[in-house]
């Protein structure tokens, strides 16, 4: 495409029009629904059922005992809460077991970490974790790891309930690639964690505090569109080729 054309304001005006338009597409003429706590639910999330147009596919949302649940990736969750200020909404994954002091996440049930990219129609982001959730693993470890020795670039944070004798159970925080885990150490399971909130910040030197927070879940985004980022990298690609 012709830098000329690229530069021109209203060229730059309709394209980002088009994103608007395309991104409210449907909503008009969709209806607002509700479930359980949730009332007045609108795009990005449809139902089953809702006509083509109406919300977004991997934000379909399914009412069952007027409990609100979604599906992302190997995992099913309950919708707690929707924020349309700032474009997201929290999760809890359903078979997590509330009741229990000492709840592990399935090792088979793994959010898109990364999110998911359309291809094929907006080249949108989907289901993509807020920038601020924290990752964490539980690992399962043949011997007890040392949480003092510096040798270890992660926090391991000891799980009691879990643990006996012959098998030790930690959480750790971050992502860990699995050659920087204690020689001993193996994965059992991952899991997300929403932002604490400003000013605030993880305390997991006891297990009791860590299952405060699991209990809560976390966030995801609404979907996130490419298209303005390809058309800024147009113009700073043009005005490159502009001072040569």
């Amino acid at each position: 495409m012709h830098c000329r054309k690229i530069l021109s304001w209203r060229y730059i005006r309709g394209k980002a029009e088009q994103v608007l338009l395309r991104d409210v597409h449907g909503r008009h003429h969709c209806d607002t629904f509700s479930c359980g706590h949730l009332h007045n639910i609108s795009h990005p999330f449809r139902r089953q059922g809702d006509p083509h147009g109406c919300g977004v596919q991997s934000y379909e949302l399914v009412c069952t005992e007027n409990k609100p649940k979604i599906q992302i990736n190997t995992a099913t969750y309950f919708v707690t809460e929707i924020n349309y200020t700032d474009s997201s909404f929290r999760v809890v994954d359903v078979n997590l077991d509330m009741n229990s002091s000492c709840p592990l996440p399935r090792w088979d049930e793994l959010p898109y970490f990364n999110g998911i990219q359309r291809s094929d129609k907006d080249q949108s982001w989907e289901l993509l974790p807020m920038y601020t959730d924290t990752v964490g693993s539980f690992v399962n470890c043949s011997q007890a790891v040392s949480l003092t020795n510096e040798f270890y670039q992660y926090s391991y944070t000891s799980v009691p309930c879990l643990s006996n004798n012959h098998s030790f159970v930690y959480i750790v925080t971050d992502t860990v690639p699995i050659e920087y885990l204690a020689p001993s150490c193996g994965y059992l399971a991952m899991f997300l964690l929403s932002d604490p909130g400003p000013g605030n910040y993880y305390n997991f030197s006891h297990y009791a505090d860590f299952v405060k927070h699991l209990r809560l879940g976390f966030s995801v985004r609404f979907p996130l569109l490419d298209p303005p980022m390809s058309i800024i990298g147009r113009i700073n690609f043009c005005l490159n080729e502009s001072f040569r």
